[in-house]
């Protein structure tokens, strides 16, 4: 197919196919879970674990964010940004959770079913029995896509479990709007931007590095020449290092190696899709900028499908005599579909209702204030 025209196409895709990364790795977690277990050779560490597409998602938050302001130096963008930020996420969260609600209280989840078929022990660290395990509560799914979401998210006890990283999304954005605007202008802002990222280093705060990683980026591809040399190689680079992260082979006895080599391997990915005219060229393609796309509703709701519709299929081609990896196969097939299918349905609906929402409130509510209109505030005598 050819190429789009979008001049941030390289963003999008990059974003999708993170996505459909998470997406890839949930499947295998539920039906080959073994997969994940024994399978180490280089380059599958990706598909394993989701972690470092999440943190593709956090950098790339922080770069996309803060692009705007460091183009115009306009510190009305960040306060618009801050404002839209909750406005924006609120109705695709609400419609992921309401249908995570509906599947379970209709009955139409049978995740347990399909780790009994497999022999999975009941384990509370397995990643199927922790979810979906509690009376289905309108109220409580309400509540959560209005406010657990975003503070004090509870894992366990959610109606999809991909919302753990809105919190993180939440609160890194709005610690990346003050970022930029408390240092976006200062001369020697680069040597805060290491004190910043040691500090938050020390408070073991990881994501928040992948937000500052962005910003730091931003700001330097936008105040520095972008000719960089062998900018191809920093996507390959990027990936390699992340994989490396996200083996089982242990990389340090400190926690810290891994989390700092994934917050570079992010940086060198989206620093290589936006410097490099052949990654350009080839993240401009259309089915990747579809991915883009769709990718925030596809990474909502694909876990109520999952564990609807994939465990449902898994089940009923197991009793149709197919072996598992067969079943597994098929049900991933059309669980993945669905999901992209749902996930466009969503991004045409609920993700731009959500973004003329924020549009208005911004507008309407928070209008920046011009100079001329501010009078002194009389004290009384």
């Amino acid at each position: 197919m050819p190429p789009s025209n979008d001049k941030r196409s390289e963003l999008e895709s990059i974003r999708g196919l993170a996505a459909i990364v998470v997406v890839i790795s949930h499947h295998l977690l539920m039906f080959a879970p073994q997969f994940s277990r024994e399978l180490l050779l280089p380059g599958f560490g990706l598909w394993h674990h989701a972690d470092f597409a999440v943190r593709i998602f956090f950098v790339l938050s922080g770069y996309v964010l803060t692009r705007k302001y460091f183009q115009t130096g306009a510190i009305a963008v960040l306060a618009s940004g801050a404002v839209r930020r909750y406005p924006r996420l609120l109705l695709p969260i609400l419609g992921s959770t309401l249908l995570g609600y509906g599947l379970y209280a209709g009955g139409f989840m049978a995740h347990r079913t399909v780790a009994d078929i497999q022999g999975r022990p009941m384990d509370e660290s397995d990643w199927v029995y922790v979810h979906y395990r509690y009376p289905p509560s309108l109220k409580e799914a309400v509540s959560e896509a209005a406010i657990r979401s975003y503070i004090g998210h509870y894992a366990p006890n959610t109606y999809n479990s991909s919302l753990w990283t809105m919190e993180v999304e939440f609160f890194g954005s709005l610690f990346a709007f003050a970022l930029a605007a408390l240092v976006g202008r200062l001369r020697n802002r680069w040597l805060l931007y290491v004190v910043i990222a040691v500090v938050l280093e020390r408070l073991q705060a990881w994501y928040f590095i992948d937000f500052l990683a962005g910003v730091a980026f931003c700001d330097l591809l936008v105040h520095r020449a972008s000719n960089w040399k062998f900018a191809a190689a920093l996507l390959p680079f990027g990936l390699i290092l992340g994989d490396c992260t996200q083996s089982s082979i242990p990389i340090s006895d400190t926690p810290r190696l891994p989390h700092l080599m994934s917050t570079v391997a992010a940086a060198a990915v989206i620093a290589g899709a936006t410097l490099s005219p052949f990654w350009r060229w080839v993240l401009s393609f259309r089915p990747f900028v579809f991915l883009g796309n769709i990718s925030f509703c596809l990474y909502l709701f694909h876990i109520p499908i999952l564990y609807s519709l994939g465990t449902m299929l898994f089940c009923y081609c197991h009793s149709q005599g197919l072996d598992s990896q067969r079943a597994a196969l098929i049900s991933a097939t059309c669980s993945i579909a669905a999901s992209i299918a749902t996930a466009h349905l969503g991004t045409i609906t609920l993700d731009r209702w959500s973004i003329r929402l924020a549009s208005q409130l911004d507008s309407r509510i928070f209008r920046a204030v011009d100079k001329s209109d501010l009078q002194p505030m009389k004290l009384a005598s």
